[in-house]
């Protein structure tokens, strides 16, 4: 509708309705045929707008800019729907996010997660949002924009590019087409920085009250179920019969924030395209047999189970991480001075240890909900392999022995250690469920070549448990299969594996005998000697006095154990509480500093606010951000051209990450 309500309830800065604008996104929003403005977008605020009794005029927006242009032109007055993006809070104001939903990156023929160094072609909705999203993870990609969505995913599987950034609705309605396009383009999705966006309503200055009027009248809706009646027009495939919950409560506001199922707004419900996919093939299964759809169901409430385990671990990783960086520094540098008593020394690398352990723990709960920061690194295979097996005979139990044959020599791989440990884990506790009155499991690595003369690492995990029939190994990847029941298992565990792997550039294969046990090989490219970053050892170079690092951290404890550790190594400190402490040091001396060390989320001034006030003072000094949660990092906006620290992190880690940076690896050892 053109105009909504006839009232005056919200005070806006000028007189006359308030411009609303809307632009060509379909399902979200578009002009129909008739001339009328349409989309689950524009519906939802057109009857907040009804009932807040705002008078509203719809503006059709066209041409490149998109919303950010009608804003800042005056063009229009609000946005309805509109992802936060740190750079446009600057300059607009935005309400509480009422939806979230998840891009994903397809790629054809079963391919690879391309590394960030890809410069073939990536298909994207030509949006800013988008657009940023391929710049931040393929910098070197050409981007080649579509119209909408729908034109995007049917491009991808038509073989037009070679990947996209895609919504999963988009591409469930895609799927859903008749033909079978997308079925021979054999599409595999893989996770990206980023990728879950929240969405508010934005307003320009002036008119910020009617758009939280309009964002408290979306909560009434959520309340009164009425959200329901208008959403049910933009699902297909039975989406609403089988999710029927789109609210989850937003944690500090306690109000509405609408997570729309994967066939209505594309955010799978923990936020993973491996249960978008269980999810679509379930629908249509649930058509067909209630007592399927009963198991549907009942999957779905795992998942719901699985994602408050995230939400609540999500809460607390910051904090937790925070203290885990606190304890294992300060292992490490008081076993740095315990030399003389081995005694001594143990129980600190006891302590480190254990703190490293407990991070990973948080880190596989966080994977749960896709909520963890990684960072790949260079892994020697058997080094890690081996530092697992105190954690592996612990849940494997007695009964099960372990034999490792290690024949790869000093194989290398590119990929984030906790990844590497959850892998093994998961694989270990399938067996063990294999296995219940005992076994063996043999895990043995070789070396091979790849069919493109490449030089890859096997890992193989052997179990000797029951085995599995052919019709089981072919759908032990898929999301939520299991045959272990209801009560003993999610079918999550090797779904979780698979997307690990191939994340990481590998891939898995299983073969299986009854009665004679199950294996599993994992395949992963080397990195090479040319690829490899130097060692601890070749990265102590000389650090020079003149090097002026800026430390940036709300968390006393914290601050105090980066600045010794730095300070140790031979570099001039500089520390500030919060972003507006620092961001004095920087207008007072900023050109003498080269580095900023910088928390994510602080009060007052956030690290990524800091990093924008920086830029406008004509300081091109870079940034070294640290955060232990990905919410943190997908909050923070765009952090293009910065280097991220995932927490805990140890003295080495500190010092191996702002050496790179400052181009001058510092010899000394950290000390307090």
């Amino acid at each position: 509708m053109f105009w909504v309500g006839r009232g005056s309830a919200a005070t806006t800065s000028t007189s006359g309705p308030l411009r609303i604008g809307y632009t060509h996104d379909p399902p979200y929003m578009f002009r129909a045929a008739d001339g009328r403005p349409s989309g689950l977008d524009v519906d939802v605020v057109a009857e907040a707008a009804r009932r807040a009794a705002v008078d509203v005029r719809w503006v059709y927006v066209t041409g490149r800019g998109g919303a950010d242009a009608a804003l800042a032109a005056g063009q229009v007055d609000v946005w309805p729907a509109l992802t936060i993006l740190e750079s446009r809070r600057r300059v607009l104001h935005f309400t509480d996010p009422w939806l979230r939903t998840e891009i994903l990156l397809m790629v054809r023929d079963d391919g690879p997660r391309p590394s960030g160094s890809y410069s073939g072609r990536v298909g994207a909705v030509a949006l800013p949002v988008t657009e940023l999203m391929v710049t931040n993870n393929f910098p070197r990609a050409t981007l080649v924009p579509y119209r909408d969505g729908p034109m995007l995913a049917r491009g991808l599987c038509a073989g037009e590019v070679p990947m996209g950034l895609v919504s999963a609705a988009d591409l469930a309605k895609a799927m859903a087409s008749p033909g079978e396009a997308c079925r021979q383009a054999r599409l595999r999705s893989y996770p990206l920085q980023g990728s879950t966006l929240n969405i508010a309503i934005a307003a320009r200055s002036g008119h910020e009250t009617a758009a939280d009027l309009l964002r408290q009248r979306i909560d009434d809706m959520a309340a009164d179920g009425s959200i329901r009646t208008l959403v049910q027009p933009y699902s297909f495939h039975a989406a609403s019969e089988v999710l029927g919950v789109y609210e989850l409560l937003q944690e500090r506001a306690r109000t509405r924030l609408f997570t729309w199922g994967t066939m209505v707004l594309g955010a799978a419900l923990v936020g993973s395209s491996a249960l978008f996919g269980a999810l679509l093939r379930a629908n249509r299964r649930a058509r067909r047999s209630l007592v399927e759809k009963a198991a549907l169901e009942e999957r779905l409430r795992a998942a719901q189970r699985l994602e408050l385990v995230g939400q609540f671990t999500g809460g607390v990783a910051h904090d937790f991480n925070n203290l885990v960086t606190i304890i294992v520094g300060y292992a490490s540098v008081a076993a740095d001075r315990a030399h003389a008593d081995p005694l001594v020394n143990d129980a600190l690398q006891q302590i480190r240890k254990a703190g490293e352990r407990a991070s990973d723990l948080v880190r596989h709960l966080l994977a749960l909900g896709r909520k963890e920061v990684t960072e790949p690194r260079e892994l020697a295979v058997h080094a890690q392999v081996e530092n697992l097996q105190p954690m592996l005979r612990q849940l494997l139990g007695e009964p099960v022995r372990i034999t490792l044959d290690l024949q790869a020599g000093d194989a290398r791989i590119f990929m984030d250690p906790g990844q590497f440990s959850r892998v093994l884990l998961n694989l270990a506790a399938n067996a063990r469920d294999a296995m219940p009155e005992g076994g063996s499991i043999r895990i043995a690595t070789f070396r091979e070549s790849a069919a493109d003369a490449a030089s890859v690492v096997c890992l193989a995990f052997e179990d000797c448990g029951a085995g599995m029939p052919q019709d089981v190994c072919a759908r032990v990847f898929e999301p939520f299969f299991t045959t272990k029941g209801p009560a003993r298992g999610t079918g999550l565990g090797l779904s979780v594996v698979r997307d690990i792997v191939a994340e990481s550039g590998g891939t898995i294969g299983v073969s299986s005998e009854i009665g004679r046990g199950t294996r599993f090989e994992i395949r992963w490219p080397l990195v090479t000697g040319a690829d490899l970053s130097p060692s601890r050892d070749d990265a102590a170079g000389t650090a020079a006095a003149t090097h002026t690092v800026l430390v940036v951290e709300d968390r006393e404890e914290l601050r105090t154990l980066m600045t010794r550790v730095l300070a140790g190594a031979g570099y001039h400190v500089l520390s500030a509480a919060d972003g507006g402490e620092a961001l004095t040091l920087l207008q007072a001396r900023g050109e003498q500093v080269s580095l900023v060390v910088s928390d994510v989320l602080m009060p007052r001034v956030s690290g990524p606010s800091l990093l924008a006030q920086a830029r406008q003072l004509g300081l091109a000094v870079p940034f070294l951000f640290t955060s232990g949660h990905a919410d943190d990092v997908d909050a923070a906006g765009d952090l293009s051209g910065t280097r991220m620290l995932p927490k805990p992190f140890t003295p080495t880690q500190l010092l191996e990450a702002v050496g790179a940076l400052t181009g001058r690896p510092p010899t000394t050892p950290p000390r307090a």
